[in-house]
C-alpha cells in the first residue's frame, strides 16, 4: 500500500511539473550617450525584507554607447520583473560620468506605482515593448528604456 501511495505521489508530481508554464522576458537599458551611466536604485522608504541598518540599494553601470540587459523568468516560479532584483526599489539616482544627475523618488512601497519619465521601475509606462518570441504558449517580450544625449543635457549639474 505504501509503495502504491509513493507511485501515486510521484505521478502527480510529474504531471504537475509538466504543466508549469515557464517563459522569460528581457529588460534592456540602452545608453546612447557618450557618458558612463551609473544607476543606483534605493529602497528609500525601507520596505526591504533585509535585516540591515543601512538602506537597501542596487547599482547598474552602463558604458557609453552600450546596453545593460537582464533576462527574467516569468510565469510559474517567476522572478521580479524589471532591471532591479528587489521589488522594493522605490527611488533612483542616475549619474552621467559623475558630471550630471537625475533623481526620481516614489513614496510608495514599490516604485512601479509612480509615474515619471525617469522611473525605471514603471515598465508599462516607460519602456518600449517588443515581442521577441513565444515559449510554453506564452509571448515573450523585450522591454527597452533608452537614455539619449538629451537626457544628459536635461540632468542637473553636480557641483
Amino acid at each position: 500500500m505504501k509503495t502504491s501511495l509513493n507511485i501515486f505521489i510521484c505521478l502527480i508530481s510529474i504531471l504537475n511539473s509538466s504543466c508549469e508554464t515557464e517563459f522569460s522576458h528581457v529588460y534592456v537599458i540602452s545608453n546612447e550617450t557618450s557618458y558612463l551611466i551609473k544607476i543606483i536604485g534605493f529602497d528609500k522608504i525601507q520596505t526591504s525584507i533585509q535585516e540591515t541598518d543601512s538602506m537597501y540599494y542596487e547599482t547598474i553601470e552602463i558604458a557609453p554607447n552600450s546596453k545593460f540587459q537582464v533576462f527574467k523568468q516569468a510565469g510559474y516560479h517567476s522572478q521580479t520583473q524589471g532591471v532591479f532584483e528587489a521589488p522594493e526599489i522605490d527611488s533612483i539616482e542616475i549619474l552621467f560620468d559623475k558630471k550630471r544627475r537625475i533623481t526620481f523618488s516614489c513614496n510608495k512601497p514599490s516604485g512601479r506605482s509612480c509615474a515619471g519619465k525617469y522611473n525605471l521601475m514603471n515598465i508599462e509606462e516607460n519602456y518600449e515593448k517588443t515581442k521577441i518570441g513565444k515559449s510554453s504558449g506564452k509571448d515573450e517580450y523585450s522591454f527597452t528604456y533608452t537614455f539619449t544625449e538629451d537626457d544628459f543635457e536635461n540632468a542637473s549639474a553636480i557641483e
